[in-house]
């Protein structure tokens, strides 16, 4: 049959008169399809919601001391942990690293939802910004009026964010307490100055990265079964007749393309890898007088992360579903390396400029002394014993003991005398002889 429709020219008007005398059932179809999606969407959308409801937020404080390399160690363990999860199941396996800005200040903090454990992501933020404090609470509530984009390069998934030379690198504290400058800081402030009368929020949601998995087996069989029915609805439309192709002459690719490609496999070897949406938006109850134009002015603050060539610039997309930020679900992403979850979002170093909660007490390296909880005790070295000198030999000059005399230093045992009989014994004492041990009157 196949054999038959591809060697038997088909002209189009028999494939419309094959419609329009079927038309009743095309429409059945078509319609019966349609339900059932819908209604598996709204099954899997209210499911979905409920289970974001029982997510938990770890609010972190910014500690007073913050270095550079924090949040790729932070980003690093971040990637083991998700990397671990099990694969099986429909339940959330992301998270979403938000800043969260309102009237009141901005908190920083980290979605979890239900199947994760929320432990080791608050072990690993303490070890990597030692001081911090983390307390887990229920996630701000982004539910209202949404105004939000999605933030992706325009040379697509793969492209580089962030320049590896580390010359060119900004990082958000110097050793020695130096602060340097931070490219998040434009985003912070953004968020600082126009969180009067709304929410204003960056989410940057994390999955991992898998090069084979099912929905994308699923999305290139779609993409082949398409193909071929565009080949032969080509087939169909186009002039039996035959006629010259012409030949095109082949372009070498330029300089900037192969640089692009180039980063891009050093980027591919450069594991492990998330699958990262980045989201910025405002929430309100009410319409804000131009919120397009204020979300637009806080992504914009990204172009300064943004610095490695080979992005071609960034590109906002308008989120319509609200459903996607309040339940903290995947959009429009990218792949992101360790050290671009780490530029997109750390601990600032002068949190206290953008409202943020400082932890206000330094942190300073303790004894090995120090006692540790579940660990034996460090043995303490023996003290040093003074032994007596012995007896001199020459002639000792006379006077009180302890007035920096020869023998303020003697140390002599205890001389315990005999008890009386009918009286009871005293109490031991020490006795000292005169330095220049005449007998004593």
């Amino acid at each position: 049959m196949i054999t038959e429709f591809l060697t038997d020219p088909v002209h189009p008007s028999e494939v419309a008169g094959w419609l329009w005398a079927r038309w009743p059932w095309v429409v059945l179809a078509t319609g019966v399809s349609l339900l059932v999606s819908t209604g598996v969407s709204g099954c899997a959308r209210g499911w979905r919601a409920r289970e974001a409801r029982g997510a938990v937020w770890l609010d972190v404080s910014v500690p007073a001391t913050v270095t550079a390399e924090a949040g790729a160690v932070f980003a690093r363990r971040l990637a083991g942990g998700l990397h671990r999860t099990r694969r099986v199941g429909i339940g959330a396996r992301h998270l979403a690293l938000e800043f969260v800005a309102t009237g009141a200040g901005t908190r920083v903090g980290v979605w979890i939802p239900p199947r994760e454990n929320p432990a080791p992501i608050a072990a690993a933020i303490r070890d990597a910004w030692p001081g911090a404090t983390v307390t887990t609470t229920t996630p701000p509530a982004l539910a209202g009026r949404v105004t939000a984009v999605e933030i992706t390069a325009r040379n697509g998934a793969w492209a580089t964010w962030t320049d590896p030379r580390p010359a060119t690198r900004a990082g958000t504290g110097g050793r020695g307490g130096a602060v340097v400058s931070d490219p998040l800081a434009a985003v912070l402030e953004g968020l600082a100055d126009h969180s009067t009368g709304h929410t204003g929020f960056t989410q940057l949601v994390l999955t991992p990265y898998h090069r084979r998995t099912v929905t994308r087996f699923l999305g290139k069989a779609l993409l082949f079964g398409a193909s071929e029915i565009l080949a032969m609805a080509r087939m169909l439309l186009r002039d039996n007749g035959t006629r010259a192709v012409p030949v095109r002459s082949a372009v070498p690719p330029s300089a900037v393309r192969e640089a692009g490609e180039r980063a891009q496999r050093v980027k591919m070897a450069t594991a492990p890898h998330f699958s990262a949406t980045l989201r910025v938006g405002l929430v309100s109850r009410a319409r804000v007088a131009g919120g397009r134009v204020l979300v637009s002015a806080v992504a914009g603050g990204f172009d300064a992360i943004a610095d490695s060539p080979d992005t071609g610039g960034l590109r906002t997309r308008r989120v319509r579903d609200r459903y996607r930020v309040s339940a903290r679900r995947p959009g429009r992403g990218f792949v992101a390396t360790v050290a671009e979850v780490a530029a997109l979002w750390h601990l600032p170093a002068d949190a206290a400029r953008f409202a943020i909660p400082v932890v206000r007490a330094r942190t300073r390296t303790a004894r090995p002394s120090v006692p540790r909880l579940h660990h034996p005790a460090i043995p303490a070295a023996p003290a040093e014993v003074a032994i007596s000198d012995p007896a001199p030999t020459g002639p000792v000059a006379s006077g009180p003991v302890g007035a920096g005399q020869p023998g303020a230093h003697l140390s002599l045992p205890d001389f315990v005398r005999r008890p009386v009989r009918g009286r009871s014994p005293r109490p031991v004492r020490r006795t000292f002889f005169p330095t220049d041990f005449r007998p004593r009157p």
